[in-house]
């Protein structure tokens, strides 16, 4: 009643001294032990809240300032598969110019021979080009001679090679399909697409030097000689669409064959390896597409050399002679 009184003086006299000593005398000693346990509560509760309020604010602002983009992050993948799907197209599209190119390549006149999609032109960029050539002597009275060179072989190589069978023959004449070399790697790259199934220049021009001489010299046989990367263009001429009527008319030398030639391909087929150290001919075995021979086309040669790998091998020459001899 004390204080209500004193609150009615208040109200009565306007004494604002008064005032403010209220809220001491007003309360009894209880309440202000717990008033001061109260002050003292709330005082450490805002130490602890306002660290932590602050805190939370700076976080806060430093999130919105590196706020992460989500539709950003999810346009980059939207980008990378239009890159991807614009590069597809540009596959596909690179891919149907060349071959067109191809197409276009195997309508030009080349004595009738027909080039598949598997035709590939390795020599386009090269400046060294596979040809023909003759060595320009006495035709064979009962045959005609062909052959085809292997890699890293200069013209004037492939020639001496000629010139070598023509020797044998009594100086008759060689028709050769020049394989041109352009340099260890590229001949090397040459003769992996070669024994994918891939036909480049060299059998092209050798079917049509086949399709030629058949023409001319009807019921003459043809007697073809083909050394290392030539047995791969030979078997790849071989199996091309237009060659399948003179088949019957050839009789295939193949002599340190990095290709065995089956014998269904041909009249007659003689494989001709070393017995030592020519490896080449293990090349094919890493294809899928290797060269099935019966034992019969296979002849293996005593060489003293250690690596074997040469076309004017004493090894060969007495075998050169004898097939040669029962054609002429």
């Amino acid at each position: 009643m004390e204080c209500l009184d004193r609150l009615t003086t208040y109200f009565d006299t306007g004494d604002k001294d008064w005032l403010e000593t209220t809220s001491d005398w007003c309360l009894t000693p209880a309440d202000r032990v717990s008033a001061s346990s109260y002050d003292i509560f709330y005082t450490a509760l805002a130490i602890v809240l306002l660290p932590i309020t602050l805190l939370g604010y700076a976080l806060r602002a430093l999130s919105q300032s590196h706020a992460i983009n989500f539709d950003a992050l999810s346009a980059v993948p939207n980008q990378e598969i239009a890159i991807e799907l614009e590069e597809e197209e540009e596959e596909e599209a690179l891919f149907e110019t060349v071959l067109d190119e191809v197409q276009e390549l195997c309508k030009e006149p080349s004595f009738s021979i027909h080039c598949d999609y598997r035709f590939h032109d390795f020599e386009a960029n090269c400046s060294t080009k596979s040809h023909n050539f003759d060595l320009d002597r006495e035709e064979p009275l009962n045959c005609t001679v062909t052959f085809i060179n292997g890699i890293l072989n200069s013209p004037r190589v492939a020639k001496d090679h000629a010139l070598y069978l023509s020797e044998l023959m009594g100086r008759l004449n060689v028709h050769v399909t020049y394989n041109a070399t352009h340099g260890l790697f590229k001949d090397l790259k040459e003769c992996h697409l070669n024994l994918k199934g891939y036909t480049t220049q060299p059998a092209t021009l050798l079917a049509n030097q086949w399709l030629k001489l058949h023409s001319q010299y009807p019921e003459k046989q043809i007697l073809h000689f083909c050394f290392s990367q030539g047995t791969i263009h030979t078997y790849n001429a071989l199996t091309l669409p237009a060659v399948l009527s003179v088949r019957k008319h050839l009789t295939i030398v193949a002599v340190c064959p990095a290709k065995f030639i089956p014998e269904e391909l041909a009249h007659k087929v003689y494989n001709l390896t070393s017995s030592k150290g020519d490896f080449v001919q293990l090349f094919q075995k890493f294809y899928k597409n290797k060269s099935p021979f019966s034992p019969t086309s296979h002849i293996r040669k005593k060489s003293r050399s250690p690596f074997d790998h040469e076309f004017r091998s004493e090894a060969f020459k007495e075998t050169f002679q004898t097939i040669i001899d029962d054609y002429l």
